[in-house]
C-alpha cells in the first residue's frame, strides 16, 4: 500500500473555475478524497492510474475566455464523459 498523494487525511481541497466563468459558483471546498475513498491508502493500480492521469489536466497559467473547445459525451477518444479542453496546449480543463 502506498499514502495516497492527493490528500491528507483523506480530505482534498477543491477549486472549482467553471468554464464559461461564474463567480456565483467559484470557489473551494473540503470533500472526501476521490482517489482512495477517504483511507489515504492506494495500491499500486491506483497509484499507476492517478500518475497516468496527472499527464492529461492542462498547467497552463492561465486560460482566456473562449480558449477551449468542449467534447460532447463520446466525442473524444480519450474521455468519454463530456469536457473541456484547453485550445492552446490540447490538454484537459474541466470533466462534466
Amino acid at each position: 500500500m502506498h499514502t495516497c498523494p492527493k490528500c491528507t487525511n483523506g480530505k482534498i481541497e477543491v477549486t472549482m473555475h467553471c468554464i464559461p466563468p461564474n463567480p456565483e459558483m467559484d470557489g473551494k471546498s473540503l470533500i472526501t478524497c476521490v482517489h482512495c475513498e477517504g483511507s489515504g491508502k492506494l495500491d499500486d493500480e491506483q497509484l499507476a492510474e492517478i500518475k497516468a492521469e496527472e499527464t492529461m489536466w492542462c498547467k497552463c497559467k492561465e486560460v482566456k475566455d473562449h480558449h477551449w473547445d468542449f467534447y460532447e459525451d463520446g466525442d473524444n477518444g480519450e474521455i468519454y464523459k463530456h469536457h473541456y479542453r484547453h485550445r492552446l496546449c490540447g490538454k484537459v480543463l474541466q470533466i462534466g
